[in-house]
């Protein structure tokens, strides 16, 4: 099991990951997916976090904060169904590793 630091990144910035509670946000980049309602935004090195433990994944808080201050928040295209307009697409995300 590896704990290291990013680069920049002190032991107080180091962010416990709630999903398994053992691993540690490690940075990355993955892609960041956004609905304005009449057109798509596909951002494809966002910066997010994710656990070095249990794969966790999230998007980076003050980038993520930033972008919804430039963009706004994500919108609702009516359909009733999630979808690129839901939030469940712009807070955490869990993929299967392999």
């Amino acid at each position: 099991m590896s704990h290291h630091r990013s680069e920049g990144e002190s032991a107080e910035e180091r962010v416990s990951c709630t999903e398994c509670l053992g691993g540690f946000l490690e940075y990355h980049k993955q892609p960041f997916i956004y609905w304005t309602g009449k057109e798509l935004i596909n951002i494809p090195n966002f910066p997010a976090r994710r656990c070095d433990i249990c794969g966790w994944r999230e998007y980076d808080p003050q980038a993520t904060f930033w972008f919804y201050k430039i963009y706004g928040r994500p919108v609702d295209d009516g359909s009733g169904k999630p979808g690129l307009g839901s939030d469940d697409l712009h807070g955490p995300i869990r993929r299967p590793t392999d």
